[in-house]
């Protein structure tokens, strides 16, 4: 039983580690750093509770931009458009000439940050509006 634990720690260290890791990354290259930032500080606070106080602030303040952003048209619009407009991007980025690693890799981060974009737009639309 005891060994289940040491195994189930370690791996939720590693992934949580690795997402941290590239998160930071992506912070200076195109993509979604903070949001991977976010997710591996949730995969640690699973296993070290001293993080969970950080994890819960970071998705109350999800919770409340979502709130903002799923219920204002306006701002909803600009999303839509941002993330079609990066996905786009993303997409001529990835087959220019020549076609490099570099181009692929920024060509699919955009494709990948435009495609989260648009899944947290239509998530936040499911999350009741703030006066409710």
């Amino acid at each position: 039983m005891k060994s289940k634990s040491l195994i189930r720690r370690v791996l939720f260290t590693l992934v949580g580690g690795a997402l941290l890791f590239v998160g930071l990354f992506l912070l200076a290259l195109p993509g979604p750093g903070l949001l991977v930032i976010a997710l591996g500080l949730m995969v640690l606070s699973w296993e070290y509770p001293t993080l969970r106080r950080h994890a819960d602030r970071m998705r109350l303040r999800a919770v409340g931009s979502a709130r903002e952003l799923g219920h204002h048209p306006i701002r909803f619009a600009l999303g839509v458009a941002v993330s079609v407009a990066m996905v786009g991007a993303g997409v001529v980025v990835g087959l220019m000439e020549p076609r490099s690693g570099s181009k692929l890799w920024t060509g699919a981060s955009l494709v990948l940050s435009g495609v989260i974009l648009l899944v947290t737009l239509v998530l936040a639309q499911r999350v009741p509006p703030p006066d409710a």
